[in-house]
C-alpha cells in the first residue's frame, strides 16, 4: 500500500492534466480546482466540476483584477453553472467585474436582469451587459439615457446617446446631460457635445422646441454672449413655423431667438416682434432687418410703434431729468438703436 500515487498527485503538470481530464470524483475535482499547483490544472478541474456551490464559490472569489490569468478560473466556473439563481448570485456578488459580466451574459431571467441593470451602481460593464439582454426595450432605453446624462467618459456617453431611439429620453439628454469634464472653453465641455449629439437625433418638433427654448447662453473667451450649439442644432431642425415663432419670442437665450428669426418666413411675425414693446431690443432689431413692409418701417422710424408715440421725442427731449423716472434704464438708447435699424432697412429697400 502507498506504493502507487494517483496520477493527479504527480509532480508533472502534463500528467496531472491528463489525469484530471478523466476524473469524475467531485471532491477531488473541487480540491484541485481550489488548490491545484498549476493554473492549467485548476481550470481543467473546474471544467469537470458540476457541484454548483463550489462553482459559485470559485466564481465569486476570483481576484478583482483586469489581468485575464487572475479571473479566468472564475469565468470557467460561471460557464459551468446552469441554474439561473446561482448565476444571478455570481452576477451580483462576484469580486471581479469580468466574472460578473460573464454571469450576466448567461442570465435569461428578465426580472433578475432588470434588477442588475438598475442596481449595479457604478459597474457600467455589468449594467451594459444586462441592458443588452433585456427583452423590454424601454428598460434598456432608460439605461442608455442615464449613461448619457451622468455616465463617465465622453466616448461611453456618446455611444449611449447613439443607442437611444426614445424621443423623450433624447430630449432629456439634450436638456440635462451633466458636465463631468475639467477642460477650459465652454464648447470643449463633454456635456455640450453630448447634448448636441442628442439634439441631432431628435426629430419630434415639440421636443426640439422645448430644447431650444430651455437652453441658456454663455460668454465666450472674448466676453461675447453666445447660444449653446445644442440649442442652435434644435432650432435648425425645427420646420414648424409656429414653433419657430415660439422660440423667437420666448426662448431663454437671446441668441437662440435670433437664430430662430433667421428661419422664419412670415412677415407678419417680423412686424409683431418689431412692434412689441416688451421684446428684447436685439430681437426687435433682428426682426426689423427682415422686414419688407415699407409702412411698418416708417412707423418705427417715426417712433409711433405700439401706441408709444411719445417715443418720437426721446432723442431730443430732456424734460429736466423727469424722463428717467418714467422710462426704464437704457431704454433711450434702445429706442434710438431700433429706429436707426429701421432707417437703415428702409434705405436698403428703397435702393
Amino acid at each position: 500500500m502507498g506504493l502507487f500515487k494517483p496520477a493527479w498527485k504527480n509532480n508533472n503538470e502534463g500528467k496531472v492534466l491528463k489525469a484530471v481530464g478523466k476524473l469524475t470524483d467531485q471532491n477531488i475535482l473541487a480540491n484541485l480546482a481550489k488548490n491545484g499547483k498549476w493554473p492549467s490544472v485548476r481550470v481543467a478541474a473546474i471544467k469537470n466540476l458540476t457541484v454548483s456551490t463550489v462553482l459559485v464559490s470559485i466564481a465569486q472569489n476570483a481576484k478583482s483584477s483586469d489581468y485575464t490569468f487572475d479571473f479566468e478560473e472564475g469565468i470557467v466556473a460561471v460557464n459551468n453553472l446552469t441554474d439561473q439563481f446561482d448565476i444571478n448570485e455570481v452576477a451580483k456578488n462576484a469580486k471581479n467585474k469580468h466574472v460578473r459580466e460573464a454571469a450576466v451574459k448567461k442570465l435569461t431571467d428578465q426580472v433578475m436582469l432588470a434588477e442588475i441593470e438598475k442596481n449595479a451602481n457604478e459597474d457600467e460593464l455589468v449594467r451594459s451587459a444586462a441592458a443588452k439582454k433585456l427583452d423590454d426595450p424601454s428598460i434598456a432605453q432608460k439605461y442608455y439615457a442615464r449613461n448619457a446624462i451622468n455616465g463617465k467618459g465622453l466616448d461611453f456617453r456618446i455611444e449611449s446617446v447613439g443607442k437611444l431611439t426614445d424621443q423623450k429620453l433624447l430630449a432629456e439628454v439634450a436638456k440635462r446631460a451633466a458636465d463631468h469634464s475639467s477642460g477650459y472653453g465652454v464648447e470643449q465641455y463633454d456635456y455640450i457635445k453630448i447634448r448636441e449629439t442628442a439634439a441631432n437625433r431628435l426629430t419630434d418638433q415639440t421636443l426640439l422646441n422645448e430644447v431650444a427654448k430651455d437652453a441658456g447662453g454663455y460668454l465666450d473667451s472674448k466676453g461675447n454672449h453666445r447660444a449653446y450649439s445644442y440649442a442652435q442644432t434644435a432650432v435648425n431642425k425645427l420646420t414648424d413655423q409656429s414653433l419657430l415663432v415660439d422660440v423667437a419670442k420666448n426662448a431663454i437665450d437671446i441668441n437662440t431667438r435670433l437664430v430662430a428669426i433667421d428661419r422664419i418666413a412670415d412677415q407678419a411675425v417680423f412686424t409683431d416682434i418689431a412692434l412689441t414693446f416688451e421684446q428684447n431690443v436685439y430681437v426687435r432689431q433682428k426682426a426689423v432687418k427682415k422686414l419688407t413692409d415699407i409702412n411698418t418701417l416708417i412707423t418705427i422710424t417715426n417712433g409711433g410703434e405700439n401706441n408709444y408715440v411719445w417715443q418720437n421725442t426721446i432723442e431730443e427731449t430732456r424734460w429736466d431729468g423727469l424722463l428717467d423716472a418714467y422710462v426704464p434704464s437704457g431704454f433711450h438708447t434702445e429706442i434710438i438703436d431700433l429706429r436707426e435699424t429701421a432707417r437703415e432697412r428702409l434705405a436698403e429697400l428703397q435702393g
